[in-house]
């Protein structure tokens, strides 16, 4: 996909020779390169294909339906990074019981001459979430092992590790396929790492592999170390957490102390549940994690190196803001004592003081032999350190 003229052009007028009160005023074509900078707000529109448009390729459709700011260059691009969903007909809201083949389907660059039918849904992304980022890595450099079954990759911060709903192009999965000369779709996310968060990251080719890889992680066979920069210290130890989703706003996790009387069973009853699931799926997830090192490494900032011994979504920046100590970029979780900060997600261009820098092979695998130790590049705040 070729950079194109910029998308920060907004108005231009039409008409050189006529008067400023009677000069047409028109709205000049977006284009996704260069990368609008501040970013374009979330833009999604909605469309039922009506009689007149039968017939209509979909290219010339999204040019002629989405406003005087998309032409048929722009529409290629939204195509391109995946910002396009379709369906035969409208899907009801609700899509329990919903057949598959009766959703949306993401659309690409080769549905561009699709012709389209009366009553054909699409739902267009105009403005889709990017990630700049994504074009200022060494995609290559980030590879750390490449075998047949996986990669172990570091993932930089401000880059989706899978596709979004908008964009699919500029997803740590996109840029290492290209970077690997791997086929679209080859690799597949075997845990997460948020966008803010850079680190280790270990992506399957093969579902025999996602399966062992979760059953490395169940057993403890693979062990995750964490680095975590605060404006607080922590105590060194186990801390254990019981975690429930919060009932409204951004989606976040609402914790509450567990003083266990004996650490080490705590952590032989999450081994045997399998990382830690109490409760049933509806109850409380307990949340454990070991603080192994706190140092301060400059005027008012403090690295804690972490074990993970659960491994819940947004665990560390749960538990972290709960003890006191908030991550450094953390928009999501305040400390108890806080009840000013704006609560709200990460935005795709901001950074957490979190990066996942170690991964240990405790036990002889497909990863490697016991001993093996998968290691990040130096996070952010050492890269910038004097």
């Amino acid at each position: 996909m070729a950079p194109a003229a910029s998308a920060m052009q907004t108005l231009a007028r039409v008409g050189t020779n006529r008067s400023a009160s009677s000069s047409t005023i028109v709205r000049a074509a977006l284009r996704l390169f260069p990368i609008p900078h501040p970013p374009l707000p979330a833009r999604v529109v909605h469309v039922v294909v009506e009689p007149g448009d039968a017939g209509t390729s979909l290219k010339s459709f999204l040019a002629s339906r989405l406003g005087a700011d998309v032409d048929e260059t722009y529409a290629s691009e939204l195509l391109d990074v995946g910002a396009v969903w379709f369906a035969d007909v409208q899907p009801p809201r609700t899509l329990r019981g919903v057949p598959r083949t009766e959703r949306t389907r993401r659309l690409s660059g080769e549905d561009a001459q699709l012709a389209l039918s009366l009553g054909n849904y699409l739902r267009i992304h105009v403005q889709p979430k990017r990630f700049p980022a994504a074009f200022s890595v060494d995609w290559e450099a980030c590879v750390l092992e490449h075998k047949d079954d996986y990669i172990v990759a570091h993932k930089p911060a401000q880059v989706s590790v899978v596709p979004t709903v908008d964009n699919v192009r500029e997803s740590c999965l996109a840029m290492l396929e290209q970077a690997t000369g791997l086929q679209t779709g080859t690799l597949k996310p075997l845990h997460r790492l948020d966008v803010g968060t850079e680190g280790v990251l270990v992506l399957g080719k093969t579902s025999a592999f996602a399966k062992e890889f979760c059953d490395m992680l169940a057993k403890r066979q693979v062990v995750k170390i964490y680095r975590v920069l605060t404006t607080a210290p922590l105590p060194l130890g186990v801390h254990i957490h019981d975690a429930v989703p919060a009932a409204e706003g951004p989606r976040r996790m609402l914790l509450t102390d567990v003083d266990a009387d004996d650490v080490d069973l705590e952590i032989a009853r999450i081994a045997e549940r399998g990382s830690g699931e109490r409760g049933g799926e509806s109850g409380p997830k307990r949340c454990i994690l070991r603080v192994l090192a706190c140092n301060k490494v400059s005027p008012g900032k403090y690295e804690t190196r972490v074990e993970l011994l659960t491994g819940r979504t947004h665990q560390i920046r749960a538990q972290f803001a709960a003890l006191g100590a908030p991550l450094v970029g953390e928009t999501l979780y305040r400390a108890p004592d806080d009840a000013t900060s704006e609560v709200r997600v990460l935005h795709p261009d901001e950074r957490l003081g979190l990066a996942a820098s170690e991964l240990h092979v405790k036990e002889d695998c497909k990863l490697g032999s016991v001993g093996t130790v998968f290691r990040a590049f130096e996070p952010w705040w050492m890269e910038n350190s004097d």
